[in-house]
């Protein structure tokens, strides 16, 4: 990157550069929403990028809440696919929090595949994300928002692994120490992502651990046909177009929705909705079903992803030695774009080349050795990681 390509992108981007809790320095902004703004970070210490959530402290932390939930879900017995939370708090004007820096979520990877994955790829990343479930409900918890963005791959070697993120809205449904479940309650305003919540959601009754897999369910659904039936609903207010969202749903059977798939599918979402509000969902159920679906395709848990092949390493973005590419056309899920997203490794480190432009570049991947160095992270972020 040119000197001048750096000073400029310091000027437009004046977080650029900040060390968070003495250990993070802020690299490059990735992306932003309605929640505030996501850069990927470098531990200064080890090397290892991070990615950082930025929030403005003017409005409500979600940001040390997150930080808590993280580490405390990381002490559940299996706390395989829960992110690493390394700092949440207040950084002057700014709610801040650091976690693992992760790979493409579901819907970037649903829309690289033409929106539609296989029934063993359902049935593979489902099985996943039960599990996931499963262990955060042992810990009092249930999540609240399941949708495909909330479910991202692992990077390097971790990269066959789905994870479940944002925590943003899950809640305690009973005490840790006595198991005391909460309360029945109605007239509760609806949280979460209305494709995906569950019908007694809509109904504004106090959610709990079936409508986390109630929602699970609609969510898989979702992803074997490329749409749900209460999609693309006229626009109208929302408490209008949530019931008519609601009224579809009850209306559609879950024989409607599995028309053409294993009927393990049609069977769970049958069990979810029948479960009781302080019933302990049969985990080992829906993953014994997945894999009987799974078995009825003659496939098996491989972990063969259909986006593996759209994804090849990332000599597969440039063919030539004078390639570039204007920084917004770059998203997550690029193979280019995996150089930096994987902490700064490749699978094929030995084909991947050089992309430099006025706005944006690639570290050269090293054969020898796939993690950049702090000095080579420094040289081309433009920034003084050790001050």
């Amino acid at each position: 990157m040119t000197n001048q390509a750096s000073e400029r992108s310091k000027s437009s981007d004046p977080l650029r550069g900040i060390l968070i809790g003495g250990r993070f320095r802020i690299l490059k902004r990735l992306g932003g929403g309605s929640f505030g703004e996501v850069y990927i970070g470098v531990n200064i210490h080890s090397g290892v990028n991070v990615a950082i959530k930025i929030e403005s402290a003017r409005i409500h932390s979600r940001a040390m809440f997150e930080h808590r939930i993280y580490s405390y879900f990381n002490e559940c017995t299996f706390p395989i696919g829960i992110p690493q939370s390394y700092f949440g708090g207040r950084v002057g004007d700014y709610n801040v929090l650091v976690i693992d820096l992760l790979g493409p979520n579901l819907e970037e990877l649903f829309n690289i595949c033409g929106r539609k994955f296989s029934p063993k790829t359902v049935c593979i990343i489902g099985i996943q994300i039960i599990q996931r479930l499963q262990c955060i409900h042992s810990m009092s918890y249930i999540h609240r928002d399941i949708k495909p963005e909330n479910f991202v791959m692992g990077v390097g070697d971790d990269s066959q692994t789905v994870y479940i993120i944002d925590m943003g809205l899950a809640k305690r449904y009973r005490d840790p120490v006595t198991l005391q479940h909460i309360t029945w309650e109605e007239n509760k305003a609806l949280t979460g992502t209305a494709r995906y919540v569950s019908i007694n959601t809509h109904r504004g009754i106090q959610q709990s651990r079936r409508d986390d897999m109630e929602s699970v369910m609609y969510l898989l659904f979702y992803f074997l046909r490329g749409s749900l039936p209460w999609q693309g609903l006229k626009n109208q207010p929302n408490d209008v177009h949530y019931n008519v969202i609601c009224d579809v749903k009850v209306a559609t059977s879950p024989e409607t929705l599995g028309t053409g798939f294993p009927e393990q599918f049609a069977q769970l979402l049958h069990y979810s909705r029948a479960l009781d509000f302080y019933e302990v969902p049969q985990y080992s159920y829906y993953v014994r079903l997945l894999y009987e679906a799974l078995a009825s395709l003659g496939e098996s848990f491989d972990y063969r992803y259909p986006w593996l092949a759209k994804l090849d390493p990332c000599v597969t973005e440039l063919r030539g030695d004078t390639d570039s590419l204007e920084e917004d056309t770059i998203d997550l899920v690029t193979p280019l774009t995996r150089r930096v997203y994987r902490k700064l490794t490749s699978t094929n480190a030995t084909q991947c080349r050089t992309v430099v432009n006025d706005d944006f570049d690639i570290i050269p991947c090293d054969p020898g050795d796939n993690r950049a160095s702090l000095l080579e992270l420094r040289d081309y972020y433009g920034i003084d990681l050790f001050v």
